[in-house]
């Protein structure tokens, strides 16, 4: 049981840290992926690689939504572990938790909501998704060759 309350918790945090970074103006979050965007790019120009820095920037903040939300999918997946239709439930939420985001960006000065955010949302999402069921598929194969060995051996 405290398993479990914890495993709720890091997911409501989960939510809460989206949602914050929502909240945060504009030129705040400019700031913060700038800092990021700014240090990959001196380490990329190091290694020759030449990238326009508004290209890495972009690439970045979409990482950043893919990451949270593919992280969100894999907690809530093992929250929602007793419902028989977990994998749609947790994308359902995935998208929800998105759509919130997107909606709160709306209204924050210096923000703005896009669709294709909610899309890269839901594609991290369903990326931790599929990450878990294979290795629950994986893992029980595995299973069930173990068991099959032992019988053999009988």
């Amino acid at each position: 049981m405290i398993k479990r309350k914890a495993l709720i918790s890091l997911g409501i945090a989960i939510n809460l840290f989206i949602w914050i970074n929502s909240i945060l103006p504009g030129n705040d979050s400019a700031n913060l992926s700038g800092g990021i965007t700014e240090f990959i790019y001196h380490i990329l120009n190091k290694l020759n690689i030449g990238i326009s820095i508004d290209l890495l920037s972009l690439m970045i903040r979409k990482l950043a939504h893919f990451t949270e939300f593919f992280i969100l999918g894999i907690t809530w997946v093992f929250i929602f572990k007793k419902y028989n239709y977990r994998y749609p439930i947790t994308f359902i939420y995935g998208l929800l938790v998105a759509l919130i985001d997107e909606f709160i960006q709306y209204f924050i000065p210096g923000r703005a909501s896009s669709i294709f955010d909610v899309a890269i949302d839901g594609a991290g999402v369903l990326f931790g998704l599929l990450i878990i069921y294979l290795l629950e598929v994986f893992i029980l194969r595995k299973n069930e060759i173990y068991i099959d060995k032992e019988k053999a051996d009988e």
